[in-house]
C-alpha cells in the first residue's frame, strides 16, 4: 500500500493580515495603559521625594532659629539641604534623570524664603514645594512666578508639597498652564501663606450711596504700600483684605448689580466701570440667576461663575444676602496677582494675573464700589493691608 501524503496548509494573506490588525489594535488599546501605567510609578516616586524635601525644610528651619532656608539667589535654593538628603532626590523621574539639589527639579515658594516658622498661616494649606518647569533664566530654581513655573506632568496632574508635611498630586486635565494657580487658589491653596507685616487697618465701615453708581470715600494707603513716582524703583509685595456689602448693615449684595473691591484706585471717578481700567478689581456682578465673580488687572478682566447663598431675602430689587463678601487681593513683584473670594469663609472663587501693572502701583487709594439701576449703597469694612517682603 501507499502511504497517504498529508500537505500542510499555511496561513493565507488575509488570515496573516487578520492577525496582523488585531495584533495593532491591542497594540494601541494597551500601549497608553502601560505608558500611564509607567507615569503613575514616576509620579509615586516623584512624591516620595517631594516628602523627604519637605520633611528636610522642617529639619532646616529648627537646626536654624525656627527659619526657613534664605534666598540664594544666584544658586538653587536646594544647596542648602545638602546636609539633610541625597542629592539624588531633586531629580524628577519623569524630566531628564539628571535633576540635582544644584539643579532641583523642583520648585520652592520664594515668599517663604528666610520667614520664621511662626509666620506661617494654615500650613495644611501653604504651598512650599511643587513641580518646577526648569528654566534656564531661573538662577534660584524657586516658583518666581506661578504662572510660568508650576508644571502638571504627572499623567496631567502636578505634586506639591505644603508646610504641614503632606504631599498631594493636584490633577489639573484640560487646565492650560495659565489657569494652574487659579487651580490651585480655587481649592484652597495659599501662595502667599504668611501673615506678613500689617502696615494698615481700618475697621470702618466706610458708606456710600448714590443714583446707579456709588463709591466709598478714597482709603489713603500708606506710603510704603504704593510707588511714589515713575522712578521709584520700589514694587510693593502686598495682602489686602476687605469686606464688601452692596448695601449698609442688612443686605450683603443684591443681584442685577455689580460691586466690587478696588486696590491702587487712581480716585478720579466712581463709577466701577471705569475705575477697573486703571485699578486692580476684584468683587461681583449678578443678573437675575447668573452669580459672576470677576478680577480685573487695568482692563484686563477675568470672570467666573459662581454658586453663592442666598438667605431667601428680598428687598424688591432682587435676591439679597445677609452675609458680605471678603474680598482678598495679592500683588507680587508688579506682575503678579491674585485674588479671592470667600463667604462665610468659604472660598467662592479665585484668580490669577501675570503681566506688568507696575504702573498702577502709582495710585495711591482704596475704594470699594457699587453699580446698580436703582440707588447704589455700598460698604467696605474690616480692611487690612500686610506687607509681604
Amino acid at each position: 500500500m501507499h502511504a497517504i501524503m498529508r500537505t500542510r496548509r499555511g496561513f493565507t494573506l488575509i488570515e496573516l493580515l487578520v492577525v496582523i490588525a488585531i495584533i495593532a489594535i491591542l497594540a494601541a488599546i494597551l500601549f497608553p495603559v502601560f505608558a500611564r501605567a509607567r507615569e503613575k510609578a514616576r509620579q509615586t516616586t516623584c512624591m516620595n521625594n517631594q516628602r523627604q524635601i519637605i520633611t528636610a525644610i522642617t529639619m532646616y528651619a529648627q537646626d536654624n532659629g525656627e527659619r526657613l532656608p534664605p534666598d540664594t539667589k544666584t544658586s538653587a535654593w536646594a544647596t542648602l539641604l545638602a546636609a539633610y538628603n541625597e542629592k539624588t532626590i531633586y531629580d524628577c523621574p519623569t524630566l531628564t534623570g539628571t535633576g540635582s539639589n544644584a539643579k532641583p527639579e523642583y520648585g520652592f515658594n520664594p515668599i517663604l524664603f528666610g520667614r520664621a516658622m511662626g509666620d506661617i498661616v494654615q500650613p495644611a494649606a501653604a504651598l512650599a514645594i511643587a513641580d518646577l518647569k526648569v528654566a534656564a533664566s531661573n538662577t534660584n530654581y524657586a516658583l518666581n512666578n506661578l504662572g510660568a513655573d508650576l508644571s502638571p506632568r504627572h499623567n496631567e496632574s502636578l505634586v506639591l508639597a505644603c508646610l504641614d508635611g503632606h504631599v498631594v498630586s493636584e490633577a489639573m486635565k484640560g487646565v492650560t498652564a495659565a489657569q494652574v494657580p487659579e487651580t490651585l487658589l480655587t481649592r484652597g491653596y495659599d501662595p502667599a501663606p504668611v501673615m506678613g507685616t500689617l502696615i494698615m487697618k481700618e475697621a470702618g465701615p466706610f458708606i456710600s450711596t448714590h443714583a446707579n453708581s456709588a463709591r466709598t470715600d478714597l482709603i489713603q494707603l500708606p506710603e510704603e504700600a504704593y510707588r511714589t513716582s515713575g522712578s521709584d524703583t520700589k514694587l510693593p509685595n502686598l495682602r489686602v483684605k476687605c469686606d464688601v456689602l452692596n448695601g449698609k448693615t442688612t443686605f450683603g449684595w443684591v443681584t442685577n448689580g455689580t460691586f466690587a473691591l478696588s486696590l491702587y484706585d487712581p480716585g478720579t471717578t466712581t463709577d466701577v466701570n471705569v475705575a477697573r481700567n486703571a485699578s486692580i478689581c476684584a468683587g461681583y456682578y449678578g443678573f437675575t440667576t447668573v452669580d459672576t465673580l470677576f478680577n480685573t488687572v487695568r482692563g484686563t478682566t477675568k470672570t467666573v461663575s459662581a454658586k453663592l447663598p442666598y438667605v431667601g431675602i428680598n428687598d424688591g430689587t432682587g435676591n439679597s444676602f445677609v452675609n458680605p463678601l471678603s474680598v482678598t487681593i495679592v500683588v507680587r513683584n508688579g506682575n503678579e496677582c491674585y485674588s479671592y473670594v470667600e463667604v462665610n469663609g468659604a472660598r467662592v472663587g479665585a484668580f490669577y494675573y501675570s503681566g506688568d501693572f507696575t504702573a498702577a502701583l502709582m495710585n495711591q487709594y482704596i475704594a470699594a464700589y457699587a453699580r446698580n439701576n436703582n440707588a447704589s449703597t455700598v460698604t467696605a469694612k474690616n480692611i487690612t493691608v500686610s506687607a509681604l517682603q
